[in-house]
């Protein structure tokens, strides 16, 4: 048709190098790129079916180029702070819709899978954009409903997307907010002697309650690698973009060990060296009384779960 001729055409015209190389500068054009990709579920409904495979395709090139060349922008002005501040509003606004908020008619039941599918992609993808862009400037300066907002979503999706590639989104941004929250920021220019530390009163609270803890640690579970020995053998097969994304979450979980190497290997089938790192350095941020309430949670859900068959 006619527009999947159109799409089809802008697509290659942002693929090229250097149309590529403004969305990566200004908080402005990174918003706008936020609002294009995100927003592609609506796109794909326009489409005649058999040009869809087509233009996700191109759709997926364009978000790996993009995330291949990704670096970080400072923000020197008050307007670039709150156009990225509106950026992070945008896409956890995705987040934080239900994933299906579509009809439930029973003729329609194949539309709204696919609907529920294209929603969880772009859903997964916000969340990509949230984990890269958000940073210890965010924490100090930025707004605080903004920042209350980005500890809410990180909440909701561990505790309700139960072993899927969300969840361990979710985890990758909760253990990039606790290291940005361990981050020395004394020596800010602009920041005042008074308050050299963020808010962690939002991460307390979720610590504090023994049933995200149980979400906590289930998400834990979930982040281990896939028994190959289940299922016919064969490991989870995601779609193109996926396993990038679940592998930049990853590798925030935890800061990078460089060593030692010697006595115990970074991960192995039972343990997780950065699942260790995550809850040491949110048992460091919370404080020493909250700490001992946290750890009698997840000791507790440790035991259980040891204790439960396979």
């Amino acid at each position: 048709s006619r527009l999947a001729e159109v799409v089809n055409g802008v697509a290659k015209i942002v693929a090229i190098p250097k149309v590529m190389k403004h969305f990566l500068w200004g908080a402005k054009n990174r918003f706008d790129f936020v609002k294009a990709l995100c927003g592609t579920q609506k796109l794909f409904k326009l489409l005649p079916p058999e040009e869809v495979p087509k233009v996700v395709h191109l759709v997926n090139s364009i978000f790996l180029s993009y995330r291949s060349k990704l670096f970080s922008l400072p923000r020197n002005t008050r307007v670039e702070q709150t156009t990225h501040e509106s950026c992070l509003s945008f896409a956890l606004g995705i987040l934080q819709l239900q994933k299906s908020n579509g009809s439930t008619d029973l003729e329609k039941d194949m539309d709204n899978d696919d609907a529920d599918t294209m929603h969880w992609r772009d859903r997964l993808v916000a969340a990509w954009f949230v984990l890269q862009f958000i940073d210890e400037r965010d924490l100090m300066v930025g707004d605080s409903k903004v920042v209350s907002q980005v500890w809410s979503t990180c909440k909701q999706l561990i505790e309700e997307e139960t072993g899927q590639p969300l969840q361990r989104v979710s985890l990758g941004l909760l253990g990039r907010l606790v290291s940005l929250a361990l981050v020395d920021m004394s020596q800010m220019p602009d920041q005042s002697n008074s308050t050299k530390f963020p808010d962690l009163s939002a991460l307390r609270g979720m610590f504090s309650q023994e049933s995200f803890c149980r979400s906590f640690g289930n998400a834990l579970v979930f982040d281990h690698r896939e028994d190959s020995s289940v299922g016919g053998g064969h490991s989870a097969q995601w779609s193109s973009g996926v396993e990038d994304i679940i592998r930049d979450a990853a590798s925030n979980v935890a800061q990078r060990t460089l060593f030692p190497w010697n006595r115990m290997r970074q991960k192995s089938g039972t343990f997780k060296l950065q699942h260790s790192q995550l809850i040491e350095s949110i048992l460091l941020a919370i404080g020493h009384e909250n700490a001992k309430t946290t750890s009698h949670f997840l000791l507790q859900q440790g035991k259980d779960l040891v204790s439960s068959p396979p």
